[in-house]
């Protein structure tokens, strides 16, 4: 895959390089993985990351994150991204995810690429990295924002 692929049937829009999905009462949690795999990283796509969410009955929740499997062009890459415990929505959360900037700015030049702020994963950053107390210009998502969302709109 060289760059990032128009949207048909027009042509005029790119796919995004991230999506973010979250399940509530419409889809399983094996069915949003399985959205995963064939909608948004299908050939005709170039979706590079995908973030899950699914709130479960009972007040629980799980978060899930994969890449693009570069070798095969579609589908995730099954040792890419991580999955967090079930997290109950009424407990604040620290889980984090880091996030590769390169897949968030997939095709675009290195110089165009706009400059990032560096952070410090916590204790419970997934996938753990590879040195704990080392600032990353990657993406570290908090999980606790989608937490806090869907506590508030679980009613």
């Amino acid at each position: 895959m060289l760059g990032a692929l128009l949207i048909p049937p027009l042509n005029a829009l790119i796919y995004p390089t991230l999506v973010v999905e979250i399940a509530k009462s419409h889809e399983t949690y094996p069915e949003l993985l399985q959205d995963c795999e064939e909608k948004h990283f299908s050939p005709i796509t170039s979706v590079q990351v995908w973030i899950g969410m699914k709130a479960f009955l009972g007040g629980r929740m799980k978060a899930v994150f994969r890449l693009r499997d570069t070798i095969r062009g579609q589908g995730y890459d099954v040792l890419s991204g991580a999955e967090t415990p079930y997290i109950d929505l009424q407990q604040q959360t620290d889980y984090q995810f880091i996030i590769p900037k390169a897949r968030i700015y997939f095709a675009v030049p290195p110089a165009m690429v706009p400059p990032t702020t560096f952070a410090l994963p916590g204790p419970s950053a997934l996938p753990p990295p590879p040195m704990p107390v080392v600032l990353t210009d990657d993406f570290v998502l908090p999980i606790e924002c989608f937490r806090d969302a869907l506590f508030r709109n679980w009613s």
